[in-house]
């Protein structure tokens, strides 16, 4: 199982597929619960029409997971990337965070300078871009060790969370529109407004705080390979 992993990747795994076939499951659920359709009786029929072809329809669901998966990063990293709906500065945020101490600062600006053979360099005096491009620099050099498990872990989360806001949003949305064109109103129809409704903030809220741990997590791990702390 943990090659399997290994091979993959967590963060395709969690952030893609998972974020897909999670939704897909939810739509499933959603209209017939709302339908008032009995599921179990869809069940019995697509089981004993697929009975013969159980792998393939697994494959096929994989499939269809992974696509919509890829559709909700694409969307989310669209989101990311042109409305910083997910936070601005956070290449920043490793420098202003109260538990880095100006010593580590320091450290880590020395190692950089090393690395990147620069003679002298102000972080105040960094535009953006530039602390983008030591992130990338950081993130390579960890790639390079192997050491890689920690950044997967939190990258995963984050690409899992922002799909799932994502996917949830989309969700509310198109729901809420047939919800009023079929004029389905019903108390399970109040429920699953509000449940998607409280996804879309849940999701949002882990996607900002795990979008600067990422961040951090690469500056913090550079910084302890550099020095020597990781085994």
């Amino acid at each position: 199982m943990d090659s399997t992993f290994e091979h993959i990747g967590m963060y395709n795994f969690m952030g893609i597929f998972g974020t897909g076939a999670i939704n897909i499951v939810l739509w499933i659920m959603s209209y017939f619960i709302t339908t008032d359709k009995n599921i179990f009786e869809f069940i019995e029929i697509i089981n004993i029409k697929i009975e013969n072809y159980i792998w393939l329809t697994i494959f096929l669901f994989i499939i269809l997971g992974y696509y919509v998966g890829t559709v909700l990063h694409e969307l989310g990293r669209f989101l990311q990337d042109y409305t910083k709906l997910f936070g601005e500065d956070i290449f920043e945020s490793y420098f202003n965070d109260k538990k880095c101490t100006n010593t580590e600062r320091k450290e880590l600006l020395k190692f950089l300078k090393k690395d990147l053979t620069i003679k002298t360099f102000n972080f105040k005096d960094l535009s953006h871009d530039e602390i983008r491009f030591l992130y990338d620099y950081c993130n390579n050099y960890i790639k390079g060790t192997g050491k890689t498990i920690r950044n997967d872990r939190t990258q995963s989360i984050f690409g899992f969370s922002r799909g799932m806001f994502v996917g949830s949003l989309s969700h509310l949305f198109i729901y809420f529109i047939c919800v009023v064109y079929y004029k389905i109103f019903n108390r399970w129809s109040i429920i699953i407004t509000v449940f998607l409704g409280i996804c879309v903030l849940l999701f949002f809220h882990r996607a900002k705080i795990y979008n600067v741990a990422r961040v951090k997590n690469v500056f913090w791990m550079y910084y302890a390979l550099r020095k020597g702390n990781v085994k």
